[in-house]
């Protein structure tokens, strides 16, 4: 304290203290919190681990975003790894569609966000012109590779345009779904079955 006449000045000089974090995780968060009493960061700082703003397949992978408190240099050069069925993995790994996790780790504090990559559905050609007679079963009629029929076993219907489900299945099934697909049939008319008349007689000049 320095007296100069009326006036008092008084000079406080702060003492800078290092810091002693403790690292505690909370989902995908972890939170750092100094030790020192004397520390002015009483709320401590947060790490948290986001999920890739895009999770439909789309054949890129997927990275995970790190946000941070005000003072990201108490989480120095935080890395995330990436698990995939608890196998870990790389981040250009993390494209296909399945279940992920990704985590920070600071000291005994792991951050984990478990996040989805979902599968899209496929482009398809759907068969056309497909021909049946009155009185066929679905199974009967031959499709493309990849379909089926949803009910094999249902008959076609009645002479005219009828409609069926089929079921597309693409190649790759790990990124896309099945498709339930309504198909439309070409019923024509069908020989019925019948039984010619025998023994019919007539005497002669009768028409």
């Amino acid at each position: 304290t320095i007296v100069n006449q009326s006036y008092k000045y008084v000079h406080i000089v702060v003492v800078p203290h290092q810091h002693d974090f403790a690292y505690q995780a909370n989902g995908a968060t972890i939170t750092a919190v100094c030790q020192n009493a004397n520390c002015m960061i009483k709320s401590g700082l947060e790490l948290t681990i986001n999920a890739p703003d895009n999770l439909l397949y789309d054949g890129n992978s997927k990275a995970a975003t790190i946000s941070a408190g005000y003072n990201a240099e108490i989480f120095e050069s935080p890395v995330i790894k990436y698990y995939k069925e608890d196998d870990e993995i790389t981040a250009q790994d993390v494209k296909t569609a399945g279940n992920y996790v990704a985590k920070v780790a600071y000291g005994a504090a792991i951050a984990q966000l478990n996040f989805t990559i979902l599968k899209i559905d496929p482009t398809y050609i759907a068969p056309t012109d497909i021909q049946a007679t009155y009185g066929d079963t679905l199974s009967s009629l031959v499709l493309p590779t990849g379909w089926i029929w949803e009910n094999a076993l249902n008959k076609v219907g009645n002479v005219g345009i009828q409609e069926h489900m089929a079921i597309y299945t693409p190649e790759d099934t790990i990124n896309y779904n099945s498709l339930a697909v309504s198909l439309p049939i070409n019923v024509v008319k069908a020989n019925p079955t019948y039984v010619i008349p025998t023994n019919i007689e007539a005497p002669y000049g009768v028409t």
